[in-house]
């Protein structure tokens, strides 16, 4: 379980609901369980990403979807990016890295990040998100 108070986001701004999916290691996300339009798209538990070699976590404050997650959502895309399904779309984000994995030596927890990604999975439109670093 991550302790927030460590990194300085303790209460973080959510509801007592999420803070009790937080606590239980899972967050909100918007997920898509198959291609097709964004009608497929739906507000689902996840669990949170832990971050691998080379990623960071963060913590998700803004993030869009851009006609290239709606191409790729759509199937339009599948030859060269194929999707994993469950799929969380969003690469378009900003937030404040929340753990760094090994070998990350140019974030450190706290530092407020943006950045795109093409496709980034998972992504943006969750609470929290693990993210390759450059």
């Amino acid at each position: 379980m991550t302790n927030w108070s460590a990194y300085g986001l303790w209460p973080p701004v959510v509801g007592p609901d999420e803070a009790r999916a937080l606590m239980n290691g899972t967050m909100k996300a918007v997920v898509a369980q198959s291609y097709g339009s964004p009608a497929v798209l739906a507000l689902e538990d996840i669990r949170i990403p832990r971050p691998g070699p080379g990623q960071i976590q963060m913590r998700v404050d803004a993030a869009a979807l851009n006609g290239c997650d709606l191409d790729l959502l759509s199937g339009q895309l599948a030859e060269v990016a194929p999707l994993e399904f469950p799929h969380v779309p969003g690469s378009d984000v900003a937030g404040t890295v929340t753990e760094v994995g090994e070998g990350v030596t140019r974030f450190v927890v706290g530092d407020d990040v943006f950045g795109t990604g093409f496709p980034v999975r998972p992504a943006a439109s969750a609470r929290l998100s693990a993210v390759r670093c450059p």
